[in-house]
């Protein structure tokens, strides 16, 4: 599922024919068990659900999955109160209205800053501490276990200069044990440090160092770092990974490096503009596997 602005929002107006590039393309490659819907009021656009969710980075909005389905406060820092408000009570309102079961928190935490290990453990970055400074860290804790049916919690230290301080810039389980990890850019002495914290809950956990050759050029927001070169933010799904290109020599390189380690088709989808804006395929998606999936939509995934 991808998400649209309003035709005429400002912040988005110069990157919309580019919203709508990366949404066909993503509809002509989308794996055969897989659907493509878009929540946007026009009829113009292919899979339209006739409803205006209003911003493109749906996946900090949605709720997260594990073996449940919960949906968290969507409030982060970097966006004013009012637009956040606004956004969560859109995306709540169409959950409620197509009879998603969802459960609900009180807690604040986007979807990007959620990793799961697909087994017993999530992985989120300190900002979930700062952004429930009503809440003892003890507490935070135990209501994600509690309302996530997993067993533990690890907490990574954010990137420097990263305002969004998210984990899907940063790591990508592949199964239980073994994940893609960020290089971040050489910044070895910060690699090793998340590595340690994830290896004391998992010991056995192995790592793969993701290449990112990430550029800061035609970045978009002053205040949000472009996501251009940052491979690590994979979309997976079901059966399929779908894996972001940037218009960058290396893309080939990275997307060879990546298959060799994973079983599962990987389909290459171009985010190029849109990841000067500070995301690429998982940040402007959301899948929901078959079995959370009301019945008025047939199950198909999405």
């Amino acid at each position: 599922m991808t998400g649209f602005p309003d035709r005429n929002d400002s912040y988005y107006k110069p990157f919309y024919r580019d919203i709508v590039l990366f949404n066909q393309e993503l509809s002509s490659k989308i794996y055969i068990n897989d659907r493509h819907l878009v929540l946007t009021d026009d009829r113009s656009v292919s899979n339209s659900m006739n409803f205006l969710y209003g911003d493109i980075w749906i996946r900090d909005v949605a709720p997260v999955i594990t073996t449940r389905l919960v949906k968290f406060v969507y409030n982060p820092d970097y966006l004013p109160l009012l637009d956040s408000n606004y956004l969560n009570r859109r995306f709540s309102n169409w959950l409620k209205s197509n009879k998603f079961k969802v459960i609900y928190s009180d807690i604040i935490l986007d979807g990007g800053n959620f990793s799961w290990n697909k087994k017993d453990a999530i992985v989120v970055t300190s900002r979930i501490i700062t952004d429930n400074k009503r809440l003892t860290k003890e507490k935070i804790i135990s209501e994600l276990k509690l309302k996530l049916d997993i067993d533990k919690v690890i907490i990574i230290p954010i990137e420097q200069g990263d305002r969004l301080a998210h984990t899907d810039g940063m790591i990508k389980f592949i199964d239980e044990k073994r994940l893609f990890i960020s290089d971040f850019q050489g910044d070895e002495t910060f690699r090793k440090k998340v590595e340690e914290i994830i290896l004391i809950q998992i010991p056995d956990a192995e790592f793969i160092i993701m290449p990112s050759f990430y550029t800061e050029d035609d970045q978009y927001d002053n205040e949000i770092l472009s996501a251009k070169g940052l491979y690590i933010n994979i979309l997976e799904t079901d059966n399929v990974f779908y894996f972001p290109q940037f218009g960058l020599k290396q893309d080939k390189k990275v997307l060879d490096f990546v298959k060799k380690y994973l079983t599962k088709q990987v389909i290459p989808i171009s985010v190029d503009k849109l990841s000067t804006m500070g995301g690429a395929t998982n940040c402007l998606t959301w899948y929901c596997p078959p079995e959370f999936i009301p019945i008025k939509f047939n199950k198909n995934r999405f």
